[in-house]
């Protein structure tokens, strides 16, 4: 769910605008007033994935094996690549794998295939130019879930957990 985390932090339009207010005053418990803009209650997260898992044929947490249900980052790599400071905004580009275009399927529909789509992450300046990790790279090596999923845990899920408290 990392992937669909940072998508809905990083996207360039709040699909729920209309609770805007009151995820802000329920998140402002716990976040500084300041970083509210950026961050919607669980209860909130948890509708816009479990309507995302509903489009794609869920039932009963119950996730097709040939349908991407999240992409999963490494935090370290994310660490070291947004502690550029000049880095202002990050921007997450859907992609197909390489193995995807490799295997001739280059400009093919990959649908909701996890062995087909990636994302790409690159962050930008002020000025809105793009800044790269050093070698003129971006970070990459998402892996797919299903098949990468975590098995333990409440990551388990792809449900985020909910306190009592909100």
């Amino acid at each position: 769910m990392l992937a669909f985390a940072t998508l809905a932090l990083f996207s360039c339009q709040n699909p729920n605008a209309g609770n805007q207010d009151t995820d802000k005053a329920l998140s402002a418990q716990s976040v500084p007033e300041a970083q509210t803009d950026y961050f919607i209650i669980a209860d909130s997260a948890n509708k816009m994935i479990k309507s995302y898992l509903a489009s794609i044929g869920d039932t009963n947490g119950v996730v097709k094996s040939d349908h991407l249900q999240s992409l999963i980052l490494d935090a370290g790599a994310l660490r070291r690549y947004l502690s550029d400071n000049s880095i202002k905004k990050v921007k997450i580009m859907f992609a197909h794998r390489l193995d995807y275009i490799n295997d001739g399927h280059y400009g093919q529909p990959a649908g909701y295939s996890p062995a087909g789509l990636t994302i790409i992450v690159a962050g930008y300046d002020d000025d809105g130019n793009y800044v790269l990790a050093p070698g003129n790279m971006a970070p990459d090596r998402s892996m797919p879930c299903p098949t990468n999923c975590p098995v333990t845990g409440t990551a388990a899920n792809p449900l985020l957990p909910v306190s009592s408290n909100q």
